[in-house]
């Protein structure tokens, strides 16, 4: 009997939706909204999700979120699907590395490549009860009440440290205010609403482009296991040698054209530049880019920077191996 056009496009969306039936549906990483303890997540912050085409692994990435408003993350968990995400393995502990924002490189060694924040060269660990809040409360440094509830789950190993209250009431108090910006008159920067280069910006002050250092770690494993950040990221066409912004989503490998291998993140100039009740204009800050290595993460250029305003953004390629940037748009407000 002759199928009609209608008939067969029925029968093959049947065939999909049979095909989506078998897919289970599972909590991969578990959160507890009501009563969490200690050592569980209420939820989770900026998850990341990449798959790697050597391995054919997914890899998911998350900060735990504790308390309403908190993104202070105690622990950073990281699940692996080597079957496209039908089942999980274990919750692998990440903890001691700082979630940045990552892509994978098909390149020589196949590895995965995050963007993370270079560690502060005075942050080395001094003292029993330093190396011990380093250890079980990095993450929560400075941020007050998340730092505090950070330190009384982990109250037996301070203890056994030697950490009195009053160490632990400076690990955990808000840092001092920053310096405010020292830049040139923004007569001369480009308007608001132009596209511009890092360089036509307002310098801002050598001190605090050193707190603000970039730096890449990498894997091989699939995220189970990372290198350390020893050293600063080169960029070049940024306001510093070593300025990546900020970012809270995934990069991408570009995989058509003629820079097919090329590594794209797409990030916000203002990260870590901007202070609240900064009495400096700080909206020509406030643009997306898009930062990309064409050695595997070796080094970074800074692309053009995109109208003011522009901030949290996303990047995708298109089947035309074009980009697409998607960005969310910020009214400036520093009170």
């Amino acid at each position: 009997m002759k199928r009609s056009a209608g008939t067969a496009a029925m029968l093959l969306l049947l065939l999909l939706l049979q095909a989506a039936a078998d897919l289970p549906v599972a909590t991969v990483l578990r959160g507890k909204p009501k009563g969490a303890r200690s050592t569980e997540c209420e939820s989770w912050w900026s998850p990341l999700l990449l798959h790697t085409s050597s391995t054919n692994t997914t890899v998911l990435m998350a900060m735990c979120k504790r308390g309403a408003g908190s993104r202070a993350a105690p622990f950073v968990k990281l699940v692996q699907s080597r079957d496209s995400g039908r089942t999980w393995g274990p919750e692998i502990d990440i903890t001691k590395q700082t979630l940045g924002q990552f892509a994978w490189s098909s390149g020589a060694s196949s590895k995965i490549v995050m963007l993370v924040g270079m560690p502060d060269a005075g942050g080395a660990c001094g003292s029993p009860c330093h190396c011990a809040m380093l250890k079980h409360c990095n993450q929560t440094a400075g941020k007050g009440a998340a730092c505090v509830a950070c330190e009384k789950a982990n109250a037996k190993a301070m203890e056994n440290a030697g950490c009195s209250g009053s160490k632990l009431s400076r690990f955990c108090a808000p840092p001092p205010q920053q310096e405010a910006l020292q830049a040139e008159p923004a007569g001369g920067a480009p308007s608001h609403g132009d596209l511009a280069w890092p360089h036509e910006l307002p310098p801002p002050s050598a001190a605090r482009l050193e707190k603000l250092q970039g730096a890449v770690i990498t894997s091989t494993d699939e995220g189970r296991t990372w290198t350390q950040p020893t050293q600063p990221i080169q960029v070049n066409g940024s306001v510093g040698p070593h300025y990546i912004g900020g970012g809270i989503n995934h990069g991408l490998e570009l995989q058509r054209g003629k820079h097919a291998g090329r590594l794209v993140f797409a990030r916000r100039f203002d990260g870590g530049i901007r202070v609240p009740g900064d009495p400096q204009d700080l909206t020509p800050y406030m643009r997306s880019f898009i930062l990309f290595s064409d050695d595997h993460g070796a080094s970074f250029n800074v692309g053009q920077l995109l109208p003011a305003s522009w901030t949290e953004c996303e990047v995708a390629e298109l089947q035309n191996g074009s980009l697409l940037m998607t960005s969310r748009i910020e009214v400036p407000n520093f009170d």
